[in-house]
């Protein structure tokens, strides 16, 4: 009995880390990529966008639709990590090169992931490997997102947030 595809949408703030994760999900024959959304975190939000471009148009994936998502955090902070992941998030690979931006939809992230929760109910399962903005933002779009979902991931985690003990309670 053949197995029916896992239908993914990945969250993701495209560095090196996240584009190894989804190259791992790219070469798995029973994973359908409904959508990759897009959110700042280890770099802006454009260089994240050319970033998936890069890797897609790599794979010869022109079939996934990127989504942009939120351009900050919640608190309105713009924080990347380019002594991590390079000035351009992804190790200086795509910097001062010609990307075509062919693969974006006009349909922001938020609103994307909430259609598809929607359209693949009890379906989709919701890889989120970034920053969490876009899944916050989809929620308070649709209470129902979350229930709408099959599966949601969080990779979570950020090593540049003091430890709880270190905190002072004001």
């Amino acid at each position: 009995m053949a197995q029916s595809p896992l239908e993914l949408v990945i969250d993701t703030d495209p560095g090196i880390d996240d584009c190894h994760a989804i190259m791992m999900a790219l070469s798995y024959p029973n994973v359908n990529i409904l959508g990759l959304s897009i959110v700042t975190g280890n770099t802006s939000i454009d260089n994240g966008i050319r970033n998936i471009h890069y890797l897609l148009h790599t794979f010869n994936r022109k079939d996934i639709p990127v989504f942009r998502g939120a351009d900050r955090a919640i608190d309105g902070l713009q924080k990347y990590a380019p002594h991590v992941h390079g000035a351009d998030g992804f190790g200086n690979v795509t910097e001062g090169k010609q990307i075509d931006l062919d693969l974006l939809s006009d349909e922001p992230a938020a609103v994307a992931l909430v259609r598809l929760a929607r359209e693949n109910q009890g379906e989709l399962v919701l890889a989120a490997i970034g920053p969490l903005t876009n899944v916050f933002l989809a929620q308070r779009l649709d209470p129902e997102f979350s229930r709408n979902l099959k599966y949601l991931y969080i990779m979570g985690g950020n090593c540049t947030v003091p430890r709880f003990d270190t905190l002072s309670s004001k």
